[in-house]
């Protein structure tokens, strides 16, 4: 199988067969970063509405902010 890849790619069989190897001994990790991912996706969006929600938290009762308004302090 090594050989048919590497004349078909015009690659020496030990590169093909290393990283064939390497794939094997680092499988596990690509599942591990799969289910990782799939974590760090979840509290990303956990955090966007929570951002979403931050002019009603900051704006309480009262006018609404202006957020385009430039103030300087003296």
């Amino acid at each position: 199988m090594h050989t048919l890849l590497a004349q078909k790619y015009g690659m020496p069989t030990c590169t093909i067969r290393t990283w064939v190897n390497h794939f094997l001994d680092n499988a596990d990790s690509v599942f591990e970063n799969k289910k990782r991912d799939k974590e760090v996706k979840a509290q990303i969006k956990f955090k966007e509405k929570q951002i979403e929600q931050l002019p009603q938290m900051v704006e309480g009762p009262g006018p609404p902010l202006c957020y385009n308004t430039i103030v300087e302090y003296g």
